[in-house]
């Protein structure tokens, strides 16, 4: 009994017998519908397409830098590289001033420094703080 009411409820929708309008809206959403998966079916894979030349011929010159839970990641799309800084390898952490701009810089352990232009300063200290690392706060002026 429960098969023959789905089936019949089923058949309702599909457009048969006289009533002109039943295929009217069947054609409309058969009209609406094509163009849809057609943009879906052809967009998708140019937009794929061309994000991976830009990627792959004009990539970013400009590093990404992320703040994680386990210290500074920085992106660099031109070099492809990914390079993790994790917070056993953070000696301190300092204000810079250059050319008119303050960030933060990390000094690791090899000496080394690690600009961090894209973060804000009191996001870096209070990460610092989480993870006993000096921070201070005097800005040091840069000439690089």
């Amino acid at each position: 009994m429960r098969k023959i009411e789905i089936k019949n409820r089923v058949l309702s929708f599909v457009p048969n017998g006289p009533n002109p309008l039943g295929w009217l809206v069947f054609l409309l959403m058969l009209l609406l519908l094509i163009p849809i998966i057609l943009l879906i079916v052809v967009l998708v894979p140019v937009v794929l397409l061309v994000n991976y030349i830009r990627m792959r011929f004009f990539p970013n010159k400009k590093p990404r830098i992320f703040a994680t839970p386990f210290g500074f990641t920085v992106y660099s799309q031109a070099q492809r590289t990914l390079v993790n800084y994790s917070w056993h390898e953070i000696t301190k952490a300092e204000v810079w001033q250059q050319q008119g701009k303050a960030f933060a810089v990390l000094i690791l352990t090899n000496g080394s420094q690690v600009k961090l232009p894209g973060i804000e300063i009191e996001q870096v200290k209070a990460m610092c703080a989480q993870h006993n690392i000096p921070f201070y706060d005097d800005v040091i002026l840069s000439g690089d």
